[in-house]
């Protein structure tokens, strides 16, 4: 047991819960950020879900409205968020300065956005590197490191519910006299 009276594993369980909110809220900040720009490139606001879904649905994503190629494309990118998250909140030590540790989550933003260009994108979702302009992908990638760089507060959050929920500790020391 470490002094916080909490071993390591429940601990890392916890900076996974953690790393995953941080991963998700950043995927939906990204969402927002791509739907919210998507009208000023003359595309409908539901372009980006769609080209998330190119590699389920084809050239048909051009073709549909907002509908089953849309959430698609949404589940997508909040999976890939939330894995993400938790991975980066597992893998990086909590002896990491704060400076560090922000460097760190835009770091992994801006590298998420180059695997997911080179690696991914191709098979997954081929289209959207295409019809999505690589400023506003940058920018929803630096968006996401900001949600990374979160994580150690989602962590203490989630460790003082967690706490709350467990009860007071019990008193060591010698036992009450009547």
């Amino acid at each position: 047991m470490n002094p916080e009276g909490m071993d390591g594993n429940r601990r890392r369980v916890l900076h996974i819960l953690a790393g995953l909110e941080s991963g998700v809220l950043g995927g939906v900040a990204m969402l927002v950020w791509l739907m919210a720009t998507s009208p000023l490139h003359q595309q409908p606001w539901w372009a980006f879900p769609n080209l998330m879904a190119s590699g389920i649905f084809g050239e048909a994503v051009f073709r549909l409205g907002f509908g089953a190629a849309s959430c698609s494309g949404i589940a997508l990118l909040l999976f890939m968020a939330g894995l993400l998250g938790s991975i980066f909140a597992l893998v990086v030590p909590e002896s990491v300065s704060s400076f560090r540790f922000v460097l760190l989550a835009f770091v992994t933003g801006l590298a998420w956005y180059y695997a997911t260009a080179s690696l991914t994108v191709n098979r997954w979702a081929p289209l959207a590197p295409l019809y999505t302009p690589k400023p506003l992908l940058y920018g929803a990638h630096l968006i996401y490191g900001c949600s990374l760089a979160l994580e150690r507060r989602h962590f203490r959050n989630i460790l003082s519910r967690f706490r709350a929920a467990a009860g007071p500790e019990p008193v060591e020391g010698p036992p009450a006299s009547i």
